[in-house]
């Protein structure tokens, strides 16, 4: 691939993984993004061809880039809870119940929250998520189904007890 044509692949998809990137983590995320550009860059030889295929791809290779960014963030600071990253960042103003899901988000385990997001909020079909999770469309489903119960129930939980 050219370079020019891997510059109108970043112009095109750039937007979609800085959204990713930074409802996932609220700190560093534009050093995330590049990374994750530095690694398809090298490996532009493996992208898939079509548009939607390129995304996974791109996503996949941003939830390795995230991952290792908590990884060293915790090894750098001793927080216990800075593996939370959905923490909204300083600018970003949102409403109440919006920060009761936030809030709720970050307490789901990993294995639900990741799955809620893909197909929630980034727009994923459940089989291209499970795809990127490498789990079944079945397992998918399931995972999807009891992070939207949790989710459920723990905003009615929290909302009834604001009111009280």
């Amino acid at each position: 691939m050219e370079k020019s044509l891997f510059d109108v692949f970043f112009q095109s998809t750039y937007e979609r993984i800085f959204k990713y990137v930074t409802r996932r983590i609220s700190w560093d995320a534009e050093d995330v993004v590049n990374d994750i550009y530095v690694i398809a860059w090298k490996r532009k030889t493996s992208m898939p061809t079509t548009p939607e295929e390129q995304m996974l791809w791109l996503y996949a290779i941003g939830r390795r880039v995230i991952a290792n960014k908590i990884r060293w963030k915790s090894r750098l600071n001793s927080f216990n809870r800075l593996n939370k990253p959905l923490l909204r960042t300083s600018g970003e103003s949102t409403e109440d119940s919006n920060s009761l899901i936030m809030e709720i988000l970050v307490d789901l385990p990993a294995n639900l929250r990741e799955p809620l997001l893909l197909v929630e909020w980034e727009g994923l079909s459940v089989r291209d998520a499970a795809t990127l999770l490498k789990i079944t469309e079945s397992a998918m489903t399931k995972r999807l189904h009891t992070a939207r119960q949790l989710l459920a129930r723990k905003y009615s939980d929290l909302s009834h007890s604001e009111l009280a």
